[in-house]
């Protein structure tokens, strides 16, 4: 017997959404869901998250479970995934990356359950991740879909999709005058699409300064070998205060991105961000007021950190709070989820 589902003529909020992705680590997909979860809570639906394998623990299984979100993580992929929908009368199934996607679709079509898949992914890829986000294309006319920045939702057609913004339950600011400690940061995967090596060359043009690396990736190796004295390399960090704790700026030296979280935990702690015009960074970041956006060159970085330090108590503050409002006005999760919640009902009435 199938599950009960919402009928097309209720405008009610969904009960319970089961929340999908396949995941070894924490990333951008991950920050995501751990606002995400919390912010539907807020809002009564009750939130399920399921990892499509058993890779063993996992930081957000941890996370979440403070917030009363259960994990279930299954060991037979789309028959499991099934059994799930039908057990917990899941109204919605809502999927993140492509291997999900994919998986979602299938057994949404096997269970009734309406599927909406958010694609996260600015980085096209190459060899395996190219055809499997092909695939993830192929198949997203089966599920409502939900893209977090203009140039996704462009590669995305012909197929429909509603544009909603990354989001993150923005701080309340107490933001101190100035911190003296001049501490520049790079968040995001060692990988070549996010610029990692254009990071370690304006931390060679800046040898005063503090330079510190968070993620990890491929590149890891290479990037400790040529790193200079002023660069620390920490690996991967899940803990958002540590990361985050006496930054001055944070630099985003990207060749694509879609709307990393990244930007937005800086900004809304007030912290400077300079970054290449990619993805939805430019509707992000008013250059010069709010943020920076700089050529993609060690030179145009370190010219523009500098400037920025020499500009008054008063003009940094005031970018430093513009920022922060910003983020709570466009790109938090009270601005956020009563749209995605919408999308959720329009789902369920198809």
């Amino acid at each position: 017997m199938q599950p009960l589902r919402l009928s097309p003529e209720s405008s009610m909020t969904p009960k319970t959404v089961l929340l999908a992705l396949d995941s070894r680590g924490y990333g951008g997909i991950e920050t995501h869901i751990s606002h995400l979860a919390p912010g539907l809570q807020a809002h009564g639906v009750n939130v399920i998250l399921a990892l499509l394998a058993d890779y063993g623990a996992h930081p957000l299984e941890q996370q979440l479970a403070a917030s009363g979100v259960p994990t279930v993580k299954l060991k037979r992929g789309l028959r499991e995934l099934i059994h799930l929908l039908n057990s917990t009368s899941a109204d919605v199934l809502h999927t993140h990356g492509y291997k999900a996607g994919v998986m979602g679709r299938l057994a949404g079509a096997a269970t009734g359950a309406p599927c909406v898949s958010t694609f996260h992914n600015g980085d096209r890829g190459a060899g395996k991740l190219w055809f499997y986000t092909l695939i993830d294309k192929l198949s997203a006319g089966l599920s409502t879909n939900i893209c977090v920045s203009r140039d996704i939702q462009q590669r995305l057609r012909p197929w429909a999709s509603d544009l909603v913004n990354n989001f993150i339950d923005a701080p309340v600011l107490d933001l101190p005058w100035e911190n003296q400690q001049k501490r520049v940061l790079f968040v995001g995967r060692l990988e070549k699409e996010k610029g990692p090596s254009l990071f370690l060359d304006i931390a060679a043009r800046l040898p005063e300064t503090e330079f510190h690396m968070y993620g990890s990736g491929s590149l890891e190796p290479t990037l400790r070998a040529r790193a200079p004295d002023n660069l620390t390399l920490h690996g991967s960090e899940p803990d958002q205060q540590k990361i985050w704790r006496n930054a001055d700026e944070l630099l985003i030296t990207s060749n694509t991105e879609g709307l990393p979280y990244a930007a937005l935990e800086a900004m809304s702690r007030g912290i400077a961000v300079f970054s290449t015009a990619v993805g939805d960074l430019p509707q992000l970041i008013d250059h010069g007021e709010n943020g920076f956006i700089c050529a993609g060159a060690a030179d145009a970085f370190a010219n523009a950190i500098e400037r920025w330090r020499t500009q008054t108590l008063y003009e940094r503050r005031r970018l430093r709070i513009a920022a922060a409002n910003r983020v709570a006005s466009q790109y938090s999760a009270a601005a956020c989820i009563p749209k995605l919640l919408s999308i959720y009902e329009k789902a369920c009435a198809v």
